[in-house]
């Protein structure tokens, strides 16, 4: 009886199996309706192809043909084994097939059935599902689920490792802080969009909880993530504005940081003081509130009207950032300021100033001085021009005493203060003269001194002042000092350490005190 003929008693007609009949010589004979929609073909498109080579994927077609020969060959057994095969579209399918062997008449074999159904879907999503549940498996970061009851339903691998005793603990464990609080508020709202987290301390370690509503159970699932990097750099953070807030709130000099305000046309009309520091205060005599929130026309009303260069100095670097440099005589509080301003961004300015009017002072004084000096040389020139050698020489030495005079009287500014900078030993760098007449000394006498001996400090209090002074960069010290002439003076020192081109000194300002 021919192949044809054989599986023309074999009812290939399956509704939900796909059936295929394959020749010992691996041509398709016959194949139902299922087959062919599994195959994305008609029937006379697959009848007399090569199963192997059309229909099945290379990657596996040797693997496949051998098995078949096997099967006829007794050395494989029949039986399921999950295959894909081609659709015509170029799309692999798996197959959960059943080979059956198909024998004639006399007990040769002509060729196998093959049925089986499509579990593409089935296994795609079974994958899908496996390498979902493996995330959490393999996820470093604790992952918990809770049932309302408080019975913890699942912790993955890596909560058993920075929490062992989660589970002996159970919602006793710190883990699960407030947890009446955060299962109530599940239970009024649940949904799966429902979630939020919380930072909570643990140790010396700091965790991001995530709460989130699981509908299946239901359940609470909490991701936690470490953020001990995250605390560290925070508290940097707090410590680094800490320390410029102390920079911005002890700096000598004024600071004002403001908003330009412009015009239709561009020109600037008026700016707001945003944020200033205590200098500010002291060096104009304005207070914070009366300051801070407002603008200028306000706080200092006139400005614009009195000084319009300002205007047109701070509206130029809000608008180009560049830095510039100034002196003015600020008329609406009759003081000199040598300010130096900055555009952080586009549409504001910071103003750093310090006064300068003594020095201003000193300075027109010195050349009220120099005009007169230069009146009276050129007068006594013209009477005495024939005077004698001697004459001449004490005319040159007056100079040189007028030059050194001015040359004193311009570094010299702000005398009413004692100044004097040391190295971290205590070996003086510089001293003004108002420091040396503070102390009863010469020039000679006091930079030839010990800081510290000045202050007739003892060594333990030494090593603590300098101790404090190196943690904290600034401090301030009343003591009574003996002078030279053995009389007690009350002085108030403020020290400060300051970081020059060869390493650290410390600057060393100096009030004497009632």
């Amino acid at each position: 009886m021919s192949e044809k003929k054989k599986t023309e008693k074999i009812d290939l007609n399956l509704d939900d199996i796909a059936v295929v009949f394959v020749g010992k010589n691996e041509i398709v004979v016959d194949i139902n309706q299922k087959g062919c929609m599994l195959l994305e073909l008609q029937k006379d498109e697959v009848v007399g192809e090569n199963w192997f080579d059309v229909f099945v994927p290379q990657s596996i077609r040797e693997e496949a043909r051998l098995s078949f020969h096997q099967l006829f060959e007794g050395t494989s057994r029949k039986g399921h084994a999950e295959r894909r095969v081609l659709a015509s579209n170029g799309l692999e399918r798996i197959v959960s097939w059943h080979t059956l062997p198909v024998k004639d008449e006399n007990g040769e074999f002509t060729g196998a059935i093959l049925s089986g159904q499509d579990v593409t879907d089935h296994k795609l999503a079974q994958e899908r599902y496996v390498r979902l549940a493996s995330f959490p498996a393999f996820d470093p970061n604790p992952i918990v689920e809770v049932d309302f009851d408080g019975n913890i339903t699942y912790t993955n691998p890596a909560t058993k490792k920075v929490f062992p005793n989660l589970a002996e603990k159970g919602l006793n464990q710190p883990f699960f802080s407030d947890w009446k609080k955060i299962s109530a508020t599940f239970r009024d709202k649940i949904s799966m969009e429902n979630s939020f987290g919380r930072e909570i301390s643990f140790g010396e370690h700091w965790y991001l909880q995530q709460f989130s509503f699981m509908p299946i159970g239901p359940r609470i699932r909490i991701y936690a993530v470490n953020i001990d990097e995250k605390k560290k750099a925070e508290q940097a953070l707090k410590e680094s504005e800490e320390k410029y807030r102390s920079l911005f709130e002890n700096m000598i000099n004024g600071y004002a940081y403001c908003e330009m305000i412009f015009n239709a046309k561009g020109e600037p009309t008026d700016f707001i003081y945003l944020e200033i520091n205590d200098a500010f205060e002291k060096l104009t005599g304005l207070k914070r509130e009366a300051v801070v929130g407002r603008k200028v026309s306000e706080a200092i009303p006139g400005t614009k009207e009195a000084n319009p260069e300002i205007f047109e100095i701070y509206g130029r670097v809000a608008t180009t950032g560049k830095t510039e440099t100034f002196e003015v005589y600020f008329k609406p509080l009759t003081i000199w300021l040598n300010i130096s301003v900055y555009g952080p961004k586009k549409g504001y300015f910071v103003a750093i100033f310090e006064t300068i009017t003594k020095r201003k002072e000193l300075e027109a004084e010195l050349n009220s001085y120099n005009k007169r000096l230069e009146e009276v040389v050129a007068r006594r020139t013209a009477e005495y021009a024939q005077a004698n050698k001697k004459l001449t020489k004490e005319i040159m030495e007056r100079k040189k005493i007028e030059e050194g005079l001015h040359f004193r009287a311009t570094i010299l500014d702000n005398l009413s203060e004692a100044i004097c900078l040391t190295n971290l030993t205590g070996v003086f760098v510089y001293a003004n003269l108002a420091a040396c007449e503070l102390f009863g000394h010469s020039c000679d006498e006091f930079l030839a001194m010990d800081f510290f001996y000045v202050l007739q400090l003892e060594e333990a209090e030494k090593k603590a002042m300098m101790d404090n002074l190196l943690k904290t960069g600034q401090i301030e010290l009343r003591v009574v000092h003996v002078r030279k002439d053995k009389v007690n003076v009350p002085i108030q020192l403020r020290l400060s350490i300051v970081q020059m081109i060869h390493g650290k000194f410390i600057i060393c300002v100096i009030h004497k005190t009632a």
